[in-house]
This record gives C-alpha cells, sequence and structure tokens, in this order.
C-alpha cells in the first residue's frame, strides 16, 4: 500500500476534501480511512477483546474464586466480590492495552483495521507508529472505557448511569471529530500525530469516460 501524503495524493477527492491516491486500471491506491470503516474496525477488535478479557476473568476466577457467588438461603442471594471484579477489569484493560499498542506498532494497525484493509501511520504517512504515539492513542481509546468499568464497581443507580453516558458521549466526540476531519484524524489521531488510510481500488473504467447505460439515448 502506497503512504498517502497530503503532499503528494496523486489526486484530490473534492466531494470531501480527503485526499486520494488514485489507481489506473483497476490498481490500488489508499486513501484515509472514514469513520463507518474505523468504526466496524472497532467493533471487530471488540469481539476478540471480549473473549481475552472472559479468558483473563476465568483464570482470575479459578485462582482466586469466583466473582458472584449465589445463595439461594442468604440474603442478599447473588453476592459481588469487588475486589475481584475489580482485577477482572484491571486486567481487561491492560490486555485492552497490550492488544492496540502491540499491533498498531508490530502489525501498522489493530487486527480489526488491519482485516479491512487499514494501516494506521505516523503522522509523516511513512514512519510506523512508535509506543510511545500507541500510548498516547490508547490513552484517549481504550482507557476511558476501563476508567469507566472500574468505577462502575464501586458506583450504582443514577451515578452509574451518568459515567455510562459520559462514556458514550466521549466516544461519539472521538467518532464526530475524525468524521468531520479532512484527514480523518479525530482529537485522538491529533494528540498522537498519527493517520489511518485504507486501500481501495479504483473501478478499471473509472478513467475510460465511462457513462450510465442509457445516457446516450435522446
Amino acid at each position: 500500500m502506497t503512504p498517502l501524503s497530503a503532499d503528494r495524493a496523486r489526486g484530490q477527492d473534492t466531494r470531501d476534501g480527503s485526499d486520494v491516491a488514485r489507481g489506473t486500471n483497476g490498481r490500488a491506491g489508499s486513501y484515509y480511512a472514514d469513520g463507518p470503516n474505523r468504526l466496524i474496525g472497532y467493533l471487530l477488535d471488540a469481539i476478540i477483546l471480549a473473549i481475552l478479557a472472559f479468558a483473563g476473568a476465568v483464570i482470575v476466577s479459578l485462582v482466586f474464586g469466583p466473582v458472584v457467588t449465589f445463595d439461594l438461603a442468604a440474603d442478599p442471594t447473588v453476592s459481588v466480590d469487588a475486589g475481584l471484579a475489580l482485577a477482572d477489569v484491571v486486567l481487561a484493560t491492560a490486555i485492552s492495552a497490550a492488544y492496540f499498542i502491540f499491533t498498531w506498532r508490530r502489525f501498522g494497525g489493530s487486527p480489526g483495521h488491519r482485516l479491512l484493509g487499514m494501516r494506521i501511520w505516523g503522522e509523516d504517512h511513512e514512519r510506523p507508529v512508535t509506543i510511545g504515539q500507541g500510548v498516547v492513542r490508547w490513552s484517549f481509546i481504550g482507557l476511558p472505557l476501563g476508567v469507566q468499568a472500574a468505577m462502575s464497581v464501586v458506583v450504582a443507580g443514577l451515578a452509574d448511569a451518568v459515567l455510562s453516558l459520559t462514556l458514550l458521549a466521549w466516544y461519539l466526540v472521538l467518532f464526530v471529530t475524525t468524521v468531520r476531519s479532512p484527514t480523518k484524524q479525530g482529537i485522538h489521531d491529533r494528540a498522537a500525530h498519527t493517520v489511518v488510510t485504507k486501500v481501495a481500488r479504483e473501478a478499471p473504467w473509472a478513467d475510460a469516460g465511462w457513462r450510465e447505460p442509457g445516457a446516450d439515448v435522446h
């Protein structure tokens, strides 16, 4: 994939201001990855992370005992070990950090994004993401979820609902700032000085004067 640069892009999509590296005769080029594609990629990553976090929780339960216990003779019948629940959250958050920071650095993108042909670069569009950039980027994407989950262990009711709505609003800000940016850089990308591109393949007839069927019929 050709790293895309605003200064060296071979073409420009004037409809939304995003730079496009155009291929010819169906050859692949790249463009700034848009919000919906990146959202789908993160959903795929979320599935993988959920499996990893579940495996971690099982290990914690096997070593230290169950987080949730049921006792029909007790009141309440269901009890939650807050300490173990917090341990599960800390472990899941650590797994998230390692998952994203390592794959961004080693493979140029998380598994979900790489499956969809996306790649993350340094802001110069040439260098891979550094560990430091990965940490900054993850602190905007993964850390808020870990903080909210940890707080949910110790608060309940209205406070928990407010935390959940705040987290939702935060991710909405990340999505909107990504979509509205000409280079598709949300505030997490701007803070980390990163950019995400996606491979695209141009239709072979795109530069051959193709017209819609019936366009010449009068």
